[in-house]
């Protein structure tokens, strides 16, 4: 049992159930691991538009040992940059690869960040940083077509009390009140439902008002039509006596 290849062998002329045990002691115990130097060779970050997914990050990483490592690649960005999950990455000797890391701007305006990236061995030792500088371009704010006349100087100014989405903060950036795919498209639920409701209460209130318009002319209809007995009084050649109660021919 002694030795760098320690091994046990017990011979039997049969089958049968056993259990071997075997005792350590645990300063005997231990964990090989490989460590290698490694180095960034470069990082590029291209610009991109806020509250977008077209962001990424992208660095090439070289193992410069003589030995198969892990490495950690860890992202660190100023804001408005979301935090960036890191990665692990196992590289033979002398071997390159590049690792992509998406970038998100949690910004609609246009600003400068920077990007670094840093690089550890297996347990967490730093080998190289690098870093990167790029800007998010601004949104482009596009509420749809605006309504309503402009008072003011003809001078592409802005001022007027012109009838606008930008100017209506209840329409959640739509053109109307009943635009609900545009509410469906940024995501205002409360204004879907005010719409329902109001759809809801037009139609109710249509159906109501047909109700009492068909019972008001229903009431005229039969207050015009002529009864059978006033017809009959009011016969060719005849006139109602007033004393003998019975209609009389005329003379």
């Amino acid at each position: 049992m002694r030795g760098e290849s320690p091994s046990i062998r017990f011979e039997s002329s049969r089958y049968q159930n056993s259990e071997l045990l075997l005792n350590f002691a645990a300063e005997k115990l231990f964990n090989v691991v490989q460590l290698s130097t490694g180095a960034i060779l470069n990082v590029t970050i291209t610009n991109f538009d806020g509250f977008s997914t077209e962001g990424m990050l992208i660095t090439k990483l070289q193992n410069v040992g003589n030995v198969t490592s892990e490495f950690g690649v860890q992202v660190k960005c100023t804001s408005p940059i979301s935090p960036v999950e890191g990665k692990a990455v196992y590289l033979s000797p002398q071997e390159r690869t590049t690792v992509h890391f998406p970038l998100y701007a949690e910004s609609l305006d246009s600003e400068s960040s920077e990007c670094s990236v840093v690089l550890k061995d297996a347990i967490g030792q730093t080998l190289s940083t690098s870093s990167a500088q790029f800007n998010v371009t601004a949104v482009e704010k596009d509420y749809g077509a605006q309504g309503g006349a402009v008072d003011g100087p003809d001078d592409g100014s802005e001022v007027g009390d012109g009838n606008s989405a930008m100017s209506n903060p209840s329409f959640c950036g739509c053109s109307h009140f009943f635009s609900i795919f545009c509410f469906l498209l940024n995501g205002c639920w409360m204004n879907i439902l005010y719409a329902i409701f109001a759809i809801i209460a037009i139609i109710l209130g249509a159906l109501v008002l047909r109700k009492f318009l068909m019972r008001w002319l229903w009431k005229l209809w039969k207050t015009e039509k002529p009864r059978d007995n006033d017809v009959q009084r009011r016969r060719p050649g005849y006139f109602e006596d007033p004393y003998h109660g019975h209609s009389v021919p005329y003379l």
